[in-house]
């Protein structure tokens, strides 16, 4: 059950890997492969092993709207298109473990995002009121709300880290290893303009020096964007109706210039 709710909760029109195997295609053989998938999933959890095939990634370089600089790596977008097989996977592991979070009170209340039924815009919401009670208060208090946005905290996981953190946590060895097999021995090749690039091992995540670091204040013009929810000074929802409003008007005016096209 748990490899074909993986499978089947992928989107089907998801572009495929650098084996060109779709979800499409696996959806309709799961007749045919319900008992491979089912024999190779289980294999992998019980030793601990990712396949090196799974771990072989294919990044579409898309440009980045605007007038940019196409000599500028940010000025690409990077999509990276992964074994279909592999994200299955992947689906049955993050479950699991998302389980043994759940079951062994790893995960403090305070934790939002990647959780079951703790989205990251509950956090939001439940700010909001707790800011509007302080503000009710007869007392004098300043209300403060600091807001830190890590660029590339995602990508910069180290493995050796991670692993001891499960460990401690007296997670399954199995799993843990897993993990580690995850995490090494990627390889990615990059694909622009019709043209795919030899396959590369990726590079290991380093620590950089501290001095490096900065961190450069947002400035605030009448309304902010925290968690994807935009609020103004006095926590009101408006800013983030009206710029969800003017999105769906432009979308609506592109649609109907295809429409008279």
């Amino acid at each position: 059950m748990e490899v074909r709710t993986a499978l089947f909760a992928s989107a089907p029109n998801k572009a495929a890997g650098p084996d060109d195997i779709s979800f499409a295609v696996l959806r309709e053989l799961w007749c045919v492969l319900n008992g491979i998938l089912h024999r190779l999933v289980a294999l992998c959890l019980a030793v601990g092993h990712m396949p090196l095939a799974f771990k072989a990634s294919t990044l579409v370089a898309l440009k980045k709207p605007g007038p940019r600089d196409p000599s500028q790596p940010r000025s690409w977008r990077l999509i990276a298109l992964q074994q279909c097989l592999g994200n299955v996977v992947e689906r049955v592991v993050a479950r699991r473990l998302t389980h043994l979070a759940s079951v062994l009170n790893l995960v403090p209340n305070e934790q939002y995002g990647a959780i079951p039924g703790r989205s990251a815009v509950d956090a939001g919401v439940a700010l909001v009121p707790d800011a509007r009670c302080a503000w009710k208060q007869a007392t004098q208090r300043t209300l403060g709300v600091l807001n830190y946005a890590i660029q590339g905290a995602h990508d910069s996981v180290l493995p050796v880290l991670l692993v001891l953190r499960l460990l401690a946590f007296g997670l399954p060895f199995a799993l843990v290893r897993f993990v580690w097999a995850f995490l090494t021995d990627r390889h990615l090749s990059v694909r622009l303009d019709g043209r795919t690039g030899a396959n590369a091992p990726l590079p290991a995540i380093r620590l950089k020096d501290n001095k490096e670091s900065e961190v450069s204040p947002t400035p605030l013009n009448g309304s902010v964007r925290w968690l994807g929810v935009w609020y103004d000074l006095k926590l009101s929802f408006l800013p983030h109706v009206s710029t969800l409003a003017s999105r769906a008007r432009s979308a609506a005016g592109c649609l109907r210039m295809l429409g008279n096209t």
